[in-house]
């Protein structure tokens, strides 16, 4: 599943890799344009040191030079190598190159590897482009269709964000599912600490109007608050609510308002909610009291 790369884009991996000492130019620009002959001649004469093998796996696998990735592998490369703007395995799961993803997982790496700035796991690379093939293989290696990313979304808030419907279910027949929080009992609401409310309520507000005449603050504005409890879900018609949002039924009770407001894109994968403000259940518990007492 070899793809094609411009000059440019040769020069740009070798400009990343510059100031690295273990790069091999030679290396990197033959793993990069899948020339497995220059590839093994580079092998030759270079160190044996993991580490400059790490750069040509990254571009092999990107590229979808499976011949190349297996050569690299077998003379020691880093199979869990990870960079602040990919890995291996994330390129290839993206790419949905169902070869270079198993040969990579035969070698060892972890299928939960992480990387990139919002540290993904190969699992959210795949949901996002529906990369089926890539998917299943990661899941028989043991992928967490669960992982979540530093923001706390899963693979599939990824899959749901991008339109990804056959996606969304294939990972919900596999297992996902979000982090459902304790049911809260009616003592727990008769008894709700409604300061420690009205304090998540005010975090509340940046994004949403939580009182008649006290608009959101921020530039990101949700739907109203005021009346939210018993209300249909996603039934105003001042808003315009997300594809998401809009498939929902019922209404939000007790239960929908504290499953989402502990995890709005395990919830509601593809939500555009996609925080909330940091809250204890002390807190989320006064908040959904106060919710209560304004609805209809």
């Amino acid at each position: 599943m070899a793809r094609t790369m411009t000059l440019s884009g040769i020069l740009v991996g070798l400009l990343i890799f510059a100031n690295d000492a273990s790069a091999n130019p030679d290396l990197i620009a033959a793993a990069t344009e899948g020339d497995l002959q220059a590839v093994v001649e580079a092998l030759g004469t270079n160190s044996d040191e993991p580490k400059a093998l790490s750069r040509p796996l990254f571009f092999a696998a990107q590229r979808g030079h499976a011949e190349v990735v297996k050569v690299l592998l077998e003379n020691g490369a880093d199979a869990n190598t990870s960079y602040t703007f990919g890995s291996p395995i994330h390129a290839a799961a993206r790419a949905n190159d169902a070869d270079v993803v198993a040969l990579l997982l035969e070698y060892g790496t972890n299928p939960d590897l992480t990387a990139g700035d919002f540290d993904q796991s190969p699992i959210h690379e795949a949901a996002a482009r529906a990369a089926f093939e890539a998917a299943e293989l990661l899941i028989e290696y043991g992928a967490d269709v669960n992982f979540r990313n530093n923001k706390g979304r899963p693979a599939i808030h990824a899959a749901a964000m991008s339109g990804k419907q056959d996606m969304v279910d294939f990972l919900r027949n596999n297992g996902a599912t979000p982090n459902l929080p304790k049911p809260i009992t009616q003592g727990e609401l008769e008894n709700a600490n409604i300061e420690a409310g009205r304090r998540a309520l005010h975090g509340c507000n940046s994004c949403h109007e939580t009182e008649e005449g006290k608009p959101a603050t921020g530039p990101h504005v949700g739907p109203t608050l005021v009346g939210v409890f018993g209300a249909t879900r996603a039934a105003r018609e001042d808003y315009a609510y997300s594809s998401a949002m809009s498939k929902l039924d019922g209404v939000w009770d007790i239960e929908t308002l504290n499953a989402f407001l502990s995890d709005p894109t395990g919830f509601v994968p593809g939500t555009e909610m996609l925080r909330v403000p940091e809250m204890t259940r002390e807190d989320r518990i006064g908040l959904i009291a106060i919710l209560r007492e304004t609805g209809p």
